[in-house]
C-alpha cells in the first residue's frame, strides 16, 4: 500500500486498517507522520497476511490534537487456491488438481526452448501422459475460467 500526504494538515500518524467484509476493521500498524513543510510525503506499508479473497484497506490519519478521519477504501484480492500437480517428477503420467482441475479453460505444456508439446481445452480428469516427453523440466500454463494464466514447473523422469 502507497500513499503520499501534503503536509499542510499535521498528521501525528496514520493507521492501517484491513476488513474482509467492510463492516470489522482490524488495525494491521501504523506509520508517524513526517510533517516536513511544503512537500509531499511519501508512505508505504506491506500486509504481510492478507486475507484469501477480498480486502478491504483504508488509512485511519490521526491529527496532532488527536482528531481522525477515514481515507477512501480500497479493495484487492487474492487468490490463494493450491495449484498442484502430481506426482512430480513424473515418469509415466500427472495430474493437476485443486484449483487447476475445477477451473481451468485450456492447458498448454511447453519444453525448455519454448516448442508446445501438448494441448488441452480443460484438464483431463485421468491426467496427462508423460509418453511423448523426454526426461527434463517443462512448463505447464493453465488458462483458467477468468482468463488469468497459471504457470508451473514439472519434472519428468523415467
Amino acid at each position: 500500500m502507497n500513499w503520499s500526504a501534503v503536509t499542510k494538515i499535521h498528521f501525528s500518524q496514520f493507521e492501517i486498517e484491513r476488513s474482509g467484509d467492510e463492516q470489522t476493521w482490524v488495525n494491521l500498524g501504523s506509520i508517524l507522520a513526517s510533517n516536513q513543510h511544503s512537500t509531499n510525503a511519501q508512505y508505504s506499508f506491506l500486509d504481510k497476511n492478507p486475507l484469501n479473497g477480498d480486502n478491504f484497506y483504508r488509512l485511519k490519519m490521526i491529527d496532532l490534537d488527536g482528531n481522525y478521519s477515514y481515507s477512501d477504501t480500497r479493495q484487492v484480492s487474492f487468490d490463494f487456491l493450491i495449484y498442484t500437480i502430481y506426482p512430480n517428477p513424473a515418469s509415466d503420467k500427472f495430474y493437476l488438481s485443486g484449483g487447476l482441475l475445477e477451473n481451468a479453460k485450456s492447458v498448454v505444456i511447453k519444453n525448455q526452448s519454448g516448442i508446445t508439446l501438448f494441448e488441452s481445452s480443460g484438464v483431463l480428469e485421468d491426467g496427462i501422459s508423460t509418453n511423448k516427453f523426454s526426461d527434463g523440466l517443462y512448463i505447464i500454463r493453465v488458462r483458467m475460467a477468468d482468463d488469468s494464466v497459471r504457470t508451473l514447473k514439472m519434472v519428468v523422469s523415467k
